[in-house]
């Protein structure tokens, strides 16, 4: 295993948990870069109980970030910390560019081993939004300095504690008998693969100053992801496909009139224009084997207690 320390951010998000509880389970050294705020709250215990070494700071602070770096030896950085939605578009330059430009230019002073940066798939479809232009504008920066660097897009992630994709739509499939779907194909991501991904690109040079889209096992429909669900729930609905025309609009109304909508515009608006993604480049460098969705939204169903099936 690892015999080094690593810096962590976004150690208490979706992907970020199960990365820690990866690392802590193979009793490896690491320290967690944690906004203020979230001291003393759930996020910071579940640290703690995990063993994490915590610094409190925000990630566009320059000198904080360089503070934590004078004061541990890190070999390798993993960069997980994101905005994706925010009513400040402040925040998302503060943390996805101003932040990223912080954590390369240390990795640079003190001549980091190798920092790993988790990216989005939006980068690679022409849809604009402040998100993926963000994550675009950090992707450069990187590619643009001194650091040893993998960059990861991983496509949508799902898994137990989601609470942006796939898991919002249970709702609707329990309330609603007949159910609309958009037209396009996705390869959702498990969790647990993303985490896998990331481990292994650490000390493996075949993965040097490269990017690397992560998508999942399987590509299926929208349609099909709301029949699995259906079928894993024991629930009969009826699903049918709506044309993108008429549903891109719908999801923007509906997203205007609903205070805590599941779907937004931007996962819709991206998603009409997904393309089926590659795998050979990540099974050469990394063995990247991802599961196919089918298996692993049944896995996060069964741990979530909603799934009716043995």
């Amino acid at each position: 295993m690892l015999d080094f320390m690593l810096f962590i951010t976004g150690a208490t998000g979706f992907i970020g948990k199960y990365l820690i509880r990866y690392l802590n389970k193979y009793n490896e050294q690491f320290c967690c870069l944690v906004k203020p705020s979230e001291k003393d709250s759930s996020n910071d215990k579940f640290l703690i109980d995990n063993n994490a070494i915590i610094e409190y700071g925000d990630i566009f602070d320059e000198n904080k970030v360089k503070e934590i770096f004078s004061k541990y030896k890190f070999d390798n950085v993993i960069h997980l910390a994101a905005i994706i939605r925010s009513d400040r578009i402040e925040d998302f330059n503060e943390v996805n560019v101003i932040g990223t430009k912080v954590i390369v230019e240390n990795c640079e002073r003190f001549k980091i081993n190798k920092l790993i940066f988790l990216s989005t798939d939006f980068v690679l479809y022409p849809y604009r939004n402040t998100y993926r232009d963000t994550k675009l504008d950090a992707e450069n920066i990187l590619k643009n300095s001194k650091v040893n660097y993998t960059i990861l897009r991983p496509t949508p992630v799902y898994g137990l504690d989601d609470d942006k994709n796939f898991i919002t739509l249970f709702p609707l499939v329990k309330k609603f008998p007949i159910l609309p779907a958009v037209n396009c194909v996705m390869q959702p991501v498990y969790v647990e693969d993303v985490v896998s991904a990331i481990m292994s690109c650490l000390n493996n040079k075949k993965t040097d100053y490269k990017s690397y889209n992560l998508p999942g096992g399987s590509i299926v429909s929208f349609k099909d992801i709301l029949k699995i669900l259906s079928d894993e729930m024991g629930l009969k609905r009826f699903v049918f496909s709506v044309p993108n025309f008429i549903i891109v609009p719908g999801v923007r109304f509906y997203e205007k009139i609903v205070p805590n909508p599941v779907i937004h515009d931007y996962q819709i608006s991206k998603w009409v224009l997904n393309k089926p993604l590659s795998l050979d480049e990540q099974k050469n460098d990394f063995k990247y084997s991802p599961i196919d969705f089918e298996s692993g939204i049944r896995k996060t169903m069964k741990l979530m207690g909603i799934s009716k099936k043995n």
